[in-house]
């Protein structure tokens, strides 16, 4: 998927039914890709200079994430946390939240 949405958490956005299903597929790859612990396949969700930011931290992706993230994964063994599709759209079902 090379389509982009830029969303600031304090920001709403008006968005289509087809920008909603491309997000929710791209929150559900994103999961899998995760709890697969497939470096690369999650890797593709970054920006160049993305980074993962909170318990663990990486660098950003054109700086090492790559290896951050292969360390990461290996510390949590089988672990499965991103299974939930825990994002939220405004109550009028046209906005992201």
């Amino acid at each position: 998927m090379n389509k982009k949405i830029n969303v600031s958490l304090k920001t709403k956005v008006m968005i289509t039914t087809e920008e909603k299903t491309t997000l929710k597929e791209i929150i559900a790859n994103y999961s899998i890709a995760s709890d697969a612990k497939d470096v690369q396949a999650h890797m593709q969700y970054y920006a160049k200079n993305g980074y993962i930011d909170g318990g663990m931290k990486s660098k950003p992706k054109n700086a090492g994430m790559e290896e951050d993230l292969a360390q990461m994964f290996a510390m949590e063994g089988t672990l499965k946390r991103h299974f939930a599709m825990n994002h939220r759209f405004s109550k009028d079902q046209d906005a992201i939240v």
